[in-house]
């Protein structure tokens, strides 16, 4: 089995409130995060979470929907699915405004309505990032075995189309993974 990995930028909120919110998350919720498994780092104005191994993917997403709903801001998920790709949510006032995923149809064949919505928006991830659409749209691409065997997206990146260009991508939202 491959890496799970599951993390959120909370902007705009500091580390106490971003602990508050998951310690209230796991209190109220039959949940398998465990707050104190949890890795909260303050960055850049927010909070970045990494979450305790071992979490339910779709709940971790519904925390981070739940995270945004509480800060009444923008919240992105980001997450590491079996070693095989990576992708994000955004969040903004507890609903979702744009998710990207390089493989849609990992699992089955779906409709082209179903794969376009996995597609990302560079301008909607600059405008709540204050970035330049331009540092990341490279990374909102469907991957193929062909792209898979390029080199990175950016020539300053560490990593090339595969799961852990999150780290990149994270870097030019204006924050770094845990070290």
């Amino acid at each position: 089995m491959g890496l799970f990995l599951d993390l959120g930028i909370l902007k705009n909120c500091d580390k106490i409130k971003a602990k508050k919110i998951l310690d209230d998350w796991a209190k109220d919720r039959t949940s398998d995060i465990s707050p104190d498994k949890c890795q909260l780092d303050e960055q850049n104005g927010g909070t970045v979470i990494l979450l305790n191994e071992d979490c339910n993917f779709e709940g971790n997403t519904q925390f981070f929907k739940y995270a945004s709903s509480k800060t009444n801001d923008a919240v992105m998920s980001l997450y590491i699915y079996d070693g095989d790709y990576w992708g994000y949510n955004l969040f903004d006032n507890g609903q979702e405004i744009d998710k990207f995923n390089p493989l849609p149809d990992y699992f089955d064949d779906i409709d082209e309505s179903e794969i376009e919505a996995y597609k990302g928006n560079s301008d909607i991830v600059a405008q709540y990032f204050n970035i330049n659409k331009d540092s990341i749209e490279n990374y909102l691409i469907f991957w193929t075995d062909e792209l898979m065997d390029e080199g990175p997206a950016y020539e300053n990146d560490e990593f090339g189309y595969e799961d852990w260009q999150l780290v990149d991508f994270m870097e030019k939202l204006g924050y770094k993974y845990f070290e």
